[in-house]
């Protein structure tokens, strides 16, 4: 299995994660060495079976941009049990960086339960 993130827009193309990030991977015992922001390229289609988007503006370019049948495009937050929100919050304009932690580790939790049981892994 293979899992990778990248972005829908050049904004921070190369750069390491957000001083707020960094203090809560810190925080988690999290390594970001070696990290720097990637865009999302054609080849990710090929690559990975599943495309998972943080937002519904992420979602609508994904599935805009979809070149190979059969990539799964899902919102992270469909993974995530009783919660309200749709979409992760974006930290940088929120500054909300432990929000935005508990979320996506909820999603991944989640994401991850959802592919154990689909594909029938330990």
């Amino acid at each position: 299995m293979q899992i990778d993130s990248c972005g829908t827009g050049d904004w921070h193309l190369g750069q390491s994660p957000h001083p707020g990030t960094k203090e809560i991977l810190d925080q988690q015992g999290i390594s970001y060495d070696g990290m720097e922001s990637r865009l999302l390229t054609a080849d990710d289609f090929n690559q990975f079976d599943y495309l998972v988007a943080m937002d519904q503006n992420n979602y609508n370019t994904l599935i805009g941009s979809n070149n190979r049948e059969g990539t799964a495009i899902v919102k992270l937050m469909e993974f995530v049990e009783d919660i309200e929100e749709d979409d992760i919050p974006d930290p940088y304009y929120t500054g909300d960086f432990g929000q935005t932690y508990r979320l996506i580790s909820d999603g991944c939790h989640g994401l991850l339960q959802f592919l154990k049981e689909k594909h029938h892994l330990i």
